[in-house]
């Protein structure tokens, strides 16, 4: 069925708030389309636009609601009867959205499956943290099979990955535990926004080419003025890092000496627990050598990032790096001689000219390496990115989705299990993002960002605070600016108003 690249949904009946919290669901199915909230005409014959009305019969929370897809001369309709909606009601509320919000997306969600011919395998869940319904799940004390036909009636998630929530879920709830009863822990992330090139699904901001290395002499000093501030908060409260991730970019474009520098300060001004976990991303090989390993061995930086995305020289021609898979390989084993941390391994899905048999071949060269960690993630289409502005399309269909399984099913036969997960928009097969662990090697970051269950300071450009209210469970994120030369002005201003965001919540 033809259609345009405008789609605009109408209600009648309906709460326009709950069409635009039904944007995204409408943006899985359709990359780079438009995607608007109009009032419904009494008329749409002769538009040039796609439309959706979504219509409610009586009371939006009792009666019939019906969907129709109107694209040129094109019809198609989808409806959920008030017998349904009855069903969804008597199924615990579990999430922020109401049974009519769960009946509208169940519609539209049914109708497009009908259009497209695609099954969302998260169904009508759009969210980047899928796994806080099973968390509060089991904060009511409801058992895994009752979670099922919750997750699987209410919210169309297939049974896979109504099983790989699971899974994560249990591998994190120590976790979640210790943040509960530890809540003087926070978690420290230092962003270092500098790349010796930018990949072309990158839409980070960062700086590379003429005139960084002024810049990021700059940056480093605000930055390590920042990290005091924090210090200084940090221990007037008696609070204590049990986590520090540098990220970036790519944080190892520094030099040894500025490594040790930032480090040095690092350990001065910030106070962390005895068994802190010390994380820094070494995302690109041509950016790590032997003085650089030995600094961050110097700090007891147990954690790395090694990442390849892909094993094959061809694609990382292609997306802009600079590297070849052998710089990926010697990269690695410098790194094990040297030190005894556990690395991790970054695996992307659906890039440019891939497909499964350039996957497979990633998969096996991976997992002869033997990181500890393996982190699959699935292109997601972002703006601002090279391949955005190309106006590429990513493959939203079945094939990602299989060869996403066959991946997961031969890393788990390698005996990695999956600790934490999230999901992007606009992304391949509309998949997640998985991290898989050798047990007890779970990176403890990772859990906290994506449970959001202990304060996360942020320093550094377009780094994200989130300030933990312990008593209402809930957090309020403080950003500082993604602009390098705003971020040098205005780190001071952020940091008031994260201090006094913290001090709020003590």
């Amino acid at each position: 069925m033809s259609m345009t690249n405008r789609i605009v949904l109408h209600g009648r009946n309906i709460d326009p708030k709950i069409l635009a919290n039904s944007k995204a669901l409408v943006a899985a199915f359709f990359q780079q389309k438009e995607i608007a909230v109009e009032e419904a005409a009494s008329d749409f014959s002769g538009s040039e636009d796609t439309h959706i009305l979504v219509e409610a019969e009586g009371k939006p929370d009792l009666g019939q609601i019906s969907a129709v897809w109107m694209a040129g001369s094109g019809r198609e309709t989808c409806e959920i009867s008030s017998q349904e909606i009855n069903c969804l009601k008597e199924l615990p509320r579990i999430g922020r959205e109401n049974i009519t919000q769960i009946a509208v997306k169940q519609v539209i969600c049914k109708l497009l499956t009908k259009i497209t011919g695609q099954t969302l395998p998260w169904g009508i869940i759009s969210g980047i943290r899928p796994g806080k319904l099973v968390t509060a799940m089991n904060n009511l004390s409801i058992l895994e099979t009752g979670q099922g036909i919750i997750l699987g009636q209410k919210y169309l998630i297939s049974p896979e990955k109504i099983k790989l929530l699971q899974q994560v879920s249990a591998i994190q709830e120590p976790y979640r535990q210790k943040a509960k009863k530890q809540q003087q822990l926070v978690s420290l992330y230092i962003s270092v926004p500098f790349c010796p090139s930018r990949c072309s699904y990158c839409s980070f901001s960062f700086e590379h080419g003429s005139g960084r290395e002024n810049k990021l002499s700059k940056y480093l000093q605000v930055l390590k003025q920042e990290i005091e501030l924090v210090g200084n908060q940090m221990k007037a409260s008696s609070a204590l890092a049990d986590n520090i991730y540098i990220g970036g970019g790519t944080p190892t474009v520094l030099t040894a000496a500025q490594l040790d520098n930032l480090l040095a300060w690092l350990e001065t001004h910030i106070p962390v627990t005895r068994d802190r976990e010390y994380t820094i991303e070494a995302g690109r090989p041509d950016t790590i050598d032997r003085e650089k390993l030995l600094c961050l061995k110097k700090y007891r930086v147990n954690r790395l990032s090694i990442n390849p995305q892909t094993m094959n020289d061809t694609t990382l021609t292609g997306i802009g790096r600079r590297h070849t898979v052998q710089n990926i390989i010697d990269a690695y084993s410098l790194a094990r001689q040297l030190g005894d941390w556990i690395i991790n391994m970054d695996i992307i899905l659906g890039l440019p000219g891939e497909g499964r048999t350039e996957v497979e071949q990633t998969i096996r060269s991976v997992l002869e390496l033997k990181p500890d960690n393996i982190t699959i993630h699935a292109l997601a289409l972002k703006k601002r990115s090279q391949v955005w502005e190309n106006r590429m399309l990513i493959d939203t269909g079945s094939s990602w989705q299989q060869i996403q399984r066959a991946v997961f099913r031969q890393i788990l036969n390698n005996g990695y299990q999956p600790y934490y997960l999230y999901r992007q928009k606009n992304s391949a097969g509309n998949l997640e993002n998985v991290g898989f662990t050798v047990p007890g090697k779970e990176c403890r970051y990772n859990i906290a960002v994506i449970e959001e269950n202990e304060t996360i300071f942020g320093l550094g450009a377009g780094a994200c605070s989130k300030i933990r209210d312990s008593n209402a469970l809930t957090h309020q994120n403080i950003y500082q600016p993604s602009d390098i030369s705003v971020y040098l002005d205005k780190f001071k201003s952020v940091d008031e108003k994260r201090n006094k965001a913290y001090l709020l919540q003590k």
